[in-house]
């Protein structure tokens, strides 16, 4: 779990610096309004994208941790089904966006957007057979290479023609090469048996469980956006996705170690229980210990970091961060869960939760957004992550999956406390040696007060190494 974490999450600090960097460049030199379109065709594009996936990239990293026969002879055909299914919605967006989307600007950015995504989705599907394998190094590379491309090009393109549409048009470009490479990976990876034999096919019921919960969870996400381009316009939309940029951003650290801890609970469920708990108390304390210190350094920094960051015209969006950045560790968290109840087979109780949270999440936004703006969209965007993390956590406790997490709420406490004040105390400093003081003030104290130690890493790694009857390590 360590080894893989250190990938995902280098490969991904390194893929989000340089996407960050680009929205930074589209964000001062296109405006508010130009960003607030990217972000808007973000959002529609990342809600779109479970209805292509229908669930196929989880099944397979899943099966790919348990059954590695079962997950070559399923691979394939499962990518033709990704594949259709694409491209089928690609048209059917191209096609109806005109009609839908009043702007011709923003209809446009999110036809090309979409495309992009859904090559990306695309190969994020041959990245998840190796993720259940356990092997994340070629995923780190290529996904880090495409990202270094796209933002370069992108630059280039936002600064020397003062346009949007050519920067998307290069993104689409960077994602369908990144799916050729990754398409020629899968293909020569996966090992076809010489002889005919029995043609074993998918679980669909569990597909279609897994691709509704991820239909329902990116609707919960990323709604608001959406929701504040049509009900307000896109600059509050812009001035929004700033304050989500730098939130997902701190996200990526413990949602990378989350994320590490999928095949392991996968693969030890029913065969090595001791290790699935000892995973799941030492994955969540790692998460918290992670994710609470960003989350409240960026709170309490959040105009210093908004003005450097995005400069002045976004001032509004300070407000919407100290809010909505601690989604960070309650998501972080929800992702967790989401791998302990698909490890344990619990896809029903997840498809019930995720379902529940958009529901929640689109009528609460109707209200909240008319009544608060950007602010009130943040606020629904922590509100349904609890609800739903705490219905989870509800489930898995009460039906055995885990037991009621060990954590050293008290000395956690303590150590975010140092953080607050250093954070505080340091207000002459610039906001950059402000945040690196409250984090190395932060460690010192968790350390000091053992909230972590020499130890935890020897335990992960110990436990990543062992192996289940498959021989998936």
């Amino acid at each position: 779990m360590a080894r893989n974490a250190s990938f995902l999450a280098g490969a991904t600090i390194v893929s989000r610096l340089l996407t960050f960097g680009l929205g930074v460049v589209i964000a001062r030199h296109l405006g508010a309004a130009d960003y607030g379109r990217y972000g808007v065709a973000i959002a529609v594009a990342t809600m779109l994208l479970p209805l292509a996936d229908l669930g196929t990239t989880p099944y397979l990293s899943r099966e790919a941790a348990r059954d590695r026969a079962l997950a070559d002879r399923l691979a394939l055909r499962l990518a033709a089904v990704r594949s259709a299914t694409s491209i089928g919605l690609a048209l059917a967006v191209a096609l109806g966006a005109s009609a839908l989307v009043g702007d011709d600007r923003t209809a446009l950015a999110i036809v090309l957007v979409l495309v992009a995504t859904l090559a990306d989705g695309t190969s994020q599907f041959a990245f998840g057979y190796f993720q259940g394998r356990e092997r994340m190094g070629f995923e780190a590379l290529t996904t880090s290479a495409a990202a270094l491309l796209r933002t370069v090009g992108g630059v280039v393109l936002a600064v020397g023609t003062g346009r949007l549409i050519p920067v998307l048009a290069w993104m689409v470009g960077v994602s369908l090469l990144q799916l050729v490479v990754t398409g020629t990976r899968l293909w020569r990876a996966v090992e076809r048996p010489e002889e005919r034999t029995e043609r074993a096919g998918p679980d669909w019921r569990t597909v279609v469980a897994m691709g509704l919960i991820g239909v329902f969870v990116m609707v919960y996400l990323r709604a608001d956006t959406v929701m504040i381009g049509w009900l307000l316009d896109e600059t509050e939309a812009g001035l929004y996705t700033a304050a989500y940029t730098i939130m997902s951003s701190l996200q990526i650290v413990p949602w990378m170690v989350a994320l590490a801890l999928t095949p392991v609970f996968a693969r030890s469920h029913g065969r090595d229980d001791a290790l699935f708990r000892r995973s799941w108390h030492e994955g969540l304390r790692t998460v918290l210990v992670v994710a609470l210190p960003l989350a409240l350094v960026a709170a309490v920094l959040a105009g210093p970091i908004v003005e450097r960051v995005f400069g002045g015209e976004y001032d509004r969006s300070a407000s919407t961060l100290a809010i909505i950045v601690w989604s960070c560790p309650v998501a972080s968290m929800n992702v967790l869960m989401a791998a302990v109840m698909r490890g344990a087979g619990r896809e029903g109780w997840l498809t019930a939760a995720s379902g529940a949270g958009a529901v929640l999440n689109v009528g609460l936004n109707v209200w909240a957004i008319r009544a608060f703006g950007i602010a009130g969209a943040a606020a629904t965007t922590i509100t349904t992550e609890v609800v739903v993390l705490v219905g989870l956590a509800a489930v898995a406790v009460h039906f055995g999956v885990v037991g009621a997490p060990r954590l050293p709420v008290v000395r956690m406490a303590g150590a975010l406390g140092v953080l607050a004040v250093a954070a505080v105390v340091s207000e002459p400093l610039p906001v950059e040696a402000r945040g690196v003081l409250a984090l190395a003030a932060y460690g010192a104290a968790a350390l000091g007060l053992r909230v972590v130690g020499t130890g935890d890493l020897d335990r992960l790694r110990s436990a990543a190494r062992r192996r289940g009857p498959t021989g998936v390590g």
